[in-house]
């Protein structure tokens, strides 16, 4: 037998039934539509009524948590679409997995974990904008007012890219059936959701 298809044959198989294939990617696009409708509301209400003095505004308890709202959606509809590859992947794996009878952990709570890492880190983000906004170094359209802020965070977007840390993250993120589904899919969704989200969020601080 050639060596290619014995190493073909040693691989292992990850299948997805169709409708499991369309009721991921049903959930998914379902998702992600809400989010962006959530979003294209909320903008028209900002440019109408009391919402279109957007200079005006103090940090009370429920503008933070509009704005975290913001956020936290906002991060779903950016980032949930990327992760339709790994999703499937791992409904594969865990579909394989479940009839061996080793199940793991279930598809669902795969993407929550993902769900919940960003929303941490939106909720960063949220204190982060208001620590700004009240330092007079962020406006209130997320536009730097200080070139040097503006600047560094444009630098840190760049290098990131190439720091060991971007590396080490993405290595399990693209290779997520080779990562263990079972203990180690909480770290893994963390270190993924953290890499994926730093470049585009310091990006939009800076105002590109």
């Amino acid at each position: 037998m050639p060596e290619s298809s014995t190493s073909r044959a040693a691989m292992p198989e990850f299948r997805l039934r169709p409708r499991d294939h369309v009721a991921v990617l049903s959930a998914i696009g379902g998702i992600t539509a809400l989010s962006w409708l959530y979003l294209a509301l909320m903008a028209r209400g900002m440019h109408s009524g009391p919402m279109s003095m957007m200079g005006l505004h103090d940090w009370t308890p429920a503008h933070f948590g509009m704005m975290f709202a913001m956020w936290a959606i906002m991060m779903v509809g950016m980032m949930l679409p990327s992760k339709t590859p790994t999703t499937l992947i791992y409904a594969a794996v865990a579909r394989k997995t479940s009839r061996e009878g080793t199940p793991v952990t279930p598809v669902t709570a795969f993407v929550v974990g993902y769900l919940l890492m960003w929303t941490l880190f939106s909720f960063g983000a949220t204190l982060a904008q208001s620590g700004l906004e009240r330092a007079a170094l962020l406006s209130p359209m997320m536009e730097s007012n200080s070139p040097s802020l503006g600047g560094a965070l444009l630098v840190g977007a760049g290098i990131y890219p190439l720091t060991p840390f971007k590396d080490a993250c993405l290595e399990h993120c693209r290779s997520p059936a080779t990562s263990s589904p079972g203990t180690g899919a909480p770290a893994h969704r963390a270190r993924c959701a953290w890499a994926s989200s730093m470049t585009p969020t310091v990006s939009v601080a800076a105002g590109c």
